[in-house]
């Protein structure tokens, strides 16, 4: 009887263990692995779901693992399979490497910042700037942990990230004037903007004299910008004046520059001087800028909108300061439709300013 009763027992037993499921236990692990680098070892980090999700694509892992040593990301064929959660661990990996041991309060914040702050490190996101996609993790540092990733940046965030150091020197430095200007303006667009500069290469974003009251509070004015006469009451009288002026703050338009001008001289700032200062090629002027009435038919003329989409900054500048249409602005104006008498006929500036 006791070895009938055994018998059932252990069949249970047995049957209970092979109806069970597979756990899986949850990955919380860092990564530290540079898929380019180690792309077999990437994958073994990540949970079965995203790893399958990551070679679908592909014959086989082989297959796969050959194509990203081949192609530097971002790839367009390398799918959004990653979790909140390994990116989070990317994020804790790479300031592992970045030789800061995070807090179990900075870990927790990072955690959390990751749930909301959505990225995609195999895309678009890869090897670029962590303040370009998880703003908010860099904020989740302690003071011990800010020192640390500055100090591994040099004296500026964006050096060797961009080739611009007249833009570099207006830029935020650190962490801490990196969350001074998130909260003057607004996370999202102090995001977007730095994102923009990255993406652009350097490339100087006019709108932000805007936001130069903001900015001022931020950072320590670079003594050739106070001797042009920017200071803390000028650049918030260009930013009451330049608040709503661009047409996108993202991707100014050529219409913007006129005002810009008038508005930098009407703040006591030395426009030509600034604007050399930020490496525009602007000649000298031979007549002061003056609004004039231009033909409510012109304005509207599909052929001048189409000129103003072709222009460069260049170009304006040569306008503005000597009245002089560039060989490249009489070219745009005949592929446009207009004729040589018709643009010279007519002020350029005010074109751009009302298309």
């Amino acid at each position: 009887m006791n070895k009938f009763l055994l018998f059932i027992i252990l069949t249970l037993i047995i049957g209970c263990g092979q109806n069970e499921p597979e756990i899986q236990p949850e990955l919380i692990t860092p990564i530290t692995v540079n898929p380019l680098v180690n792309f077999q070892s990437f994958l073994n980090e990540l949970p079965n779901e995203e790893k399958k999700c990551l070679i679908s694509d592909f014959t086989n892992e082989e297959e796969a693992k050959i194509f990203v040593s081949e192609n530097s990301l971002p790839n367009p064929s390398i799918k959004k399979c990653l979790s909140s959660n390994s990116n989070f661990r990317i994020i804790h990996g790479l300031f592992i490497n970045k030789s800061i041991e995070l807090s179990s309060s900075e870990l927790q914040c990072i955690k959390s910042n990751s749930e909301t702050e959505k990225f995609d490190y195999l895309g678009k996101d890869f090897a670029a700037p962590m303040f370009t996609y998880s703003l908010g993790s860099l904020f989740c540092l302690n003071e011990s942990s800010r020192n640390v990733y500055d100090s591994s940046t040099g004296d500026n965030l964006f050096e060797g990230i961009i080739d611009n150091k007249p833009l570099i020197s207006i830029l935020p430095k650190n962490i801490k004037s990196l969350e001074c200007m998130s909260e003057k303006t607004d996370f999202q667009s102090t995001k977007e903007s730095l994102t923009f500069i990255y993406t652009s290469g350097g490339f100087f974003p006019i709108q932000i004299f805007s936001d130069l009251s903001n900015l001022v509070e931020c950072i320590e004015i670079p003594e050739e910008l106070a001797a042009l006469g920017l200071n803390d009451s000028s650049s918030l009288c260009l930013s009451n004046k330049l608040e709503n002026i661009f047409s996108d703050p993202l991707n100014p338009s050529l219409n913007d520059i006129p005002k810009i001008i008038i508005e930098l001289e009407g703040c006591n700032i030395d426009a030509i001087a600034l604007l050399r200062y930020f490496e525009f090629d602007v000649p000298e002027p031979v007549e002061k800028i003056e609004e004039v009435e231009i033909p409510e038919e012109a304005l509207s003329d599909e052929r001048f909108t189409c000129l103003s989409e072709k222009l460069d900054m260049n170009d304006v500048m040569e306008f503005l300061y000597t009245r002089k249409l560039t060989e490249k602005a009489l070219i745009s104006a005949e592929k446009c439709g207009i004729t040589k008498e018709e643009i010279e006929s007519i002020d350029l500036s005010e074109i751009l300013e009302n298309n």
